[in-house]
């Protein structure tokens, strides 16, 4: 009996391979030259751009460091080295019924579960909205589904304040901020009565 993992799919080696073969030449880096640089070996390279082995995560950030890659495409890299949407997809399907929501740093959706997509799809409506901040602050639907509007959209507002400061008061956040703040007027939280 193996203990070693199967070997990924015919099209998955491929793509990885062609990526790694495309990055390096695109930075007119020999094998060698790259297994200096990321501390991989060359058979393993080797193996690895021609599709006949399997690296893990670690490896490609390796490479990945090796090559300098810009964030779009060590994610790219990473992608075509494993199945890391459908473990990523398991993850956010795993707490149902209750929702579960990936989002990237400007508050679009970029994955949620099933119970997450039916509460979502009225305040999204016919545009297919994915941002969950203007989903609060501009969906004539967010009133009707959201009961806790007000509170939620303080509690966004909360969240994104510190973030614009740490993104260096960004445009995109910025403007998901002003959002917010006049859904904040437009939405007050009720003042308890005594």
């Amino acid at each position: 009996m193996s203990l070693r993992e199967p070997s990924p799919p015919a099209a998955q080696r491929d793509a990885l391979a062609a990526l790694l073969g495309r990055f390096r030449a695109a930075r007119r880096m020999s094998q060698l030259d790259l297994t200096l640089d990321c501390d991989v070996s060359a058979l393993h390279l080797s193996f690895l751009e021609t599709g006949q082995a399997k690296p893990s995560r670690e490896t490609v950030l390796q490479i990945a460091d090796g090559l300098i890659l810009a964030l779009a495409s060590r994610n790219a890299l990473l992608q075509a080295a494993g199945p890391f949407r459908a473990v990523l997809q398991e993850m956010m399907d795993r707490p149902a019924p209750y929702p579960a929501i990936l989002a990237d740093r400007h508050w679009r959706v970029r994955a949620t579960n099933t119970s997450t997509a039916l509460l979502l799809a009225p305040p999204q409506g016919e545009a297919n909205e994915t941002s969950l901040i203007r989903m609060l602050t501009d969906s004539p639907a967010a009133e009707a589904v959201i009961e806790n509007l007000p509170a939620a959209v303080r509690e966004m507002r909360g969240r994104i304040a510190p973030e614009a400061l740490e993104a260096g008061n960004g445009p995109v956040l910025r403007d998901l901020l002003e959002a917010l703040e006049a859904a904040s007027l437009r939405h007050p939280v009720a003042r308890p009565s005594r």
